[in-house]
């Protein structure tokens, strides 16, 4: 019966893949946060999620509109699904004895997909020629202005794009594979 509480009296944190990325507020936090719960005693499990493959999905309407992709950025990243996260999740929970206690998981998809990458999945989808522009954050800072992004949201996302740009991000890792016995979701899936 001890085995079954221990199992059960467990923490599950949800970070971010490059929780240990200097320089970036919001990341920083997850680190610390990683940092506080090993210290406290409790049995945990952390689980590092990437980015979502959503949230390219939900740009791609956005670059279809205007025809024009705008990066400074050209490192990958291994977006993640999240259906495949949610299967993932309800694996640790469902079947709490397959992952080991004090536990660090990164939650990634199959592939690093660079804006390029997913920039020819969008012309390939939609049959339709679009035009890639890499620019200078200075540049992409403008193209951001110009679009009505908020001051906040412009922080996260030139964020993400330096990540991307210092190639922090190339993370790919099969945690979800060996967790559900299946492979995550490809960018093109």
């Amino acid at each position: 019966m001890s085995d079954f509480r221990e199992i059960m009296a467990r923490l599950i944190y949800t970070s971010f893949v490059m929780a240990k990325t200097p320089d970036w507020l919001l990341l920083m936090e997850h680190d610390q946060t990683e940092q506080y719960i090993k210290t406290v005693g409790l049995n945990y499990v952390i689980c590092r999620d990437s980015l979502y493959t959503e949230n390219i999905i939900n740009d791609m309407q956005r670059i279809i509109n205007e025809g024009v992709f705008y990066t400074s950025a050209s490192n990958g990243f291994a977006y993640v699904s999240i259906s495949d996260l949610v299967r993932t999740y309800a694996e640790l929970l469902a079947h709490p004895e397959k992952v080991q206690s004090n536990q660090t998981y990164n939650f990634t998809g199959p592939e690093l997909v660079t804006p390029k990458d997913y920039f020819s999945l969008i012309e390939q989808q939609t049959e339709k020629k679009l035009t890639f522009n890499h620019v200078s954050e200075e540049l992409m800072i403008g193209y951001l202005e110009s679009i009505g992004v908020s001051k906040e949201s412009m922080d996260g996302w030139l964020g993400f794009e330096r990540m991307q740009a210092t190639g922090v991000c190339s993370v790919i890792s099969n945690d979800i594979e060996q967790l559900t016995g299946k492979k995550p979701l490809s960018m093109a899936e």
